[in-house]
């Protein structure tokens, strides 16, 4: 730069004119990148510097922009890297002062330049501050030939780079304001999407695709927890979307990758912005799965939770194939979405068990209603017997031979105890219901309480009892075990043909005793079996064989009552097996 050019741009009248040139371009230009270069080249031409350079950061202190002039690109080709914030521009970064200094070389900081770096001695780095915060910093250097800087360069610079940072501050409102509505507009999109379906399936499938585009990002996945609670635990990943090109982590699936790991385990958002640089990832709880996601070229990675109260629902994860410094404006719109699926996720869940209940209440309501028409087939029939017994013994009794009496004693016996049967159980129903059922324990020989519910069985002649204890006692009430034993029996020999056996079986367990009913009739399907302790359950109502639809279920809650567990183990065509333990 010749001497009256310099001593042109030093006039008063000239630096006031360039003052207002700049104050104007600032109010009309709110671009950072046009900012710096506006205020590089203008101290540049002030100072006469043959290089500058301007930097802003972010609000954790990395350097966000860098712009240089002065070098040319063969120069700039030489050099190693460009500057990284060390030395010098580190020193005016960490003071938040002025640095000038005639000779580079002579000030502590200074680490010099690379070895292919063009020469340069004089050095001044002003930092740009804003209402008390490091928002950027400017450097100008000169080489060895030219004057070094001087106060008035100082002071007219630091004018520059006040301005400079009011700039930057408004440019960064401004788009913070566009980040804002960008992402409002985003949020409502994926918002829209995730709430158009009450399918949990489908609320997903949509949301990895509108998150991972909306993220920037080459992948994005979910993961839902398997088992909620205390010792949750995450499953594969069932919904992925990956950019073109982008191989997919299917084949891993159910591999517990670390960052995704992470969120999971602390419950807040985490990242990486380098998984090869990362020394979090080598602890052994969660690096499982990191050498994987390096071998498939990704790089950087964000996981955040998907939680619902203090309930975590899931992680959704995002991959970048290159390093990347997520920004606070990256999380703050992957966390605002990640709050839409999980109140997503919980309306499709609830919908989900809405129908469910709904279908369970139809179902109880028609086995409701199967049950009335039941008992009251099952109640007339009896009643019906005994009407007309009743009716013979009134008329006819003296025409009545004692073997024709006798027969139809026994039948209005039979009868009799069906219809007390049947009320018993009602009766028992409402107290399980209304959690009035009571035991009334004694210590017994369960050997024994078996042969003696044999003898009361329908079909006593062919059921025989199996055992090799010569005494099993055990504290329970005698009345309700024998009610289970005399309805297992009861069934096996009415799902049974007539000269089959029914075997009764009695076994030691380690925590007590099982008895078991085997019968060879024809076996029970296997989509039946789920359903036979449940209340009003009936399975053979094509020949009306008798039966309330309430033995089972009552076993079943007699015997857990007691501390046991019963279980049914049948084949078609091979009989079944109902068993049932009691503890010592």
């Amino acid at each position: 730069m010749g001497g009256g050019k310099l001593q042109a741009e030093r006039d008063p009248q000239r630096q006031l004119g360039m003052l207002a040139d700049i104050s104007l371009e600032l109010a009309q230009d709110l671009d950072i990148g046009r900012i710096l270069l506006g205020i590089v080249e203008r101290s540049m031409a002030l100072s006469g510097a043959k290089y500058g350079a301007a930097v802003t950061l972010t609000l954790d202190g990395h350097i966000e922009d860098f712009l240089h002039r002065g070098l040319s690109p063969e120069e700039v080709s030489l050099l190693p890297h460009l500057p990284e914030g060390k030395g010098l521009l580190g020193e005016v970064l960490h003071e938040r002062a002025v640095v000038r200094v005639d000779d580079i070389a002579d000030h502590p900081a200074s680490i010099g330049f690379p070895t292919a770096h063009v020469p340069m001695k004089a050095f001044v780095g002003i930092p740009f501050m804003h209402g008390g915060r490091l928002v950027g910093a400017l450097y100008l250097t000169k080489t060895p030939d030219d004057p070094p800087f001087t106060q008035d360069d100082e002071d007219f610079i630091k004018i520059l780079a006040t301005m400079a940072a009011v700039g930057i501050a408004n440019a960064r409102l401004l788009n913070a304001e566009s980040e804002r509505a960008e992402r409002g507009s985003l949020l409502r999109a994926i918002a829209s999407r995730v709430r158009r379906s009450l399918d949990v399936n489908e609320v997903l499938a949509a949301t990895v695709q509108a998150l991972g585009r909306a993220a920037n990002v080459e992948r994005c996945f979910i993961r839902l927890v398997e088992q909620p609670g205390k010792q949750w635990r995450l499953g594969r990943i069932a919904f992925e979307w990956d950019a073109p090109e982008i191989p997919s982590l299917e084949p891993d699936s159910e591999l517990q990758y670390p960052v995704t790991m992470l969120a999971a385990m602390t419950r807040a958002t985490q990242w990486s912005e380098d998984i090869t640089r990362d020394d979090r990832l080598r602890d052994p709880a969660v690096s499982v799965g990191a050498n994987e996601l390096i071998r498939m070229g990704t790089t950087a990675i964000l996981s955040t939770p998907l939680e619902w109260g203090d309930e975590l629902l899931g992680v959704v994860t995002f991959h970048s194939q290159f390093p990347r410094r997520w920004t606070l404006s990256d999380i703050a719109l992957i966390e605002a979405a990640a709050r839409e699926v999980a109140i997503a996720i919980d309306h499709a869940r609830r919908y989900r068990e809405a129908v469910q209940t709904a279908e369970q209440l139809r179902g109880l309501d028609q086995m409701r209603s199967d049950f009335v028409s039941m008992v009251s087939h099952e109640l007339r029939s009896p009643m019906t017997v005994v009407a007309g017994i009743a009716d013979i013994l009134e008329n006819r009794a003296d025409r009545l031979s004692p073997e024709q009496n006798k027969e139809l004693m026994q039948t209005l016996g039979r009868e009799a105890r069906r219809l007390r049967r049947l009320v018993s159980e009602v009766l028992d129903l409402e107290a399980i219901d209304q959690g009035r059922m009571e035991l009334h324990r004694s210590t017994v020989d369960l050997v024994g309480l078996v042969r003696e519910a044999v003898a009361d069985a329908v079909e006593p002649h062919r059921t025989r009892v199996e055992t090799k204890l010569e005494g099993a006692m055990v504290s329970v009430d005698p009345d309700r075990v024998k009610q289970v034993l005399l309805n297992l029996i009861s069934n096996a020999a009415k799902f049974s043909e007539p000269d089959r056996p029914i075997h009764v079986t009695i076994d030691t367990r380690d925590d007590g005793f099982e008895v078991s009913v085997v019968d060879e009739g024809e076996g029970i399907a296997d989509d039946q079996l789920g359903r036979l302790f449940q209340r009003f359950t009936r399975l053979d109502v094509e020949r009306r064989i008798p039966g309330s639809g309430l033995g089972l279920y009552l076993s079943r809650q007699i015997v857990e009552q007691h501390g046991g567990r019963i279980r049914v183990e049948s084949k078609l065509g091979a009989g079944s097996t109902f068993s049932f333990t009691l503890p010592r």
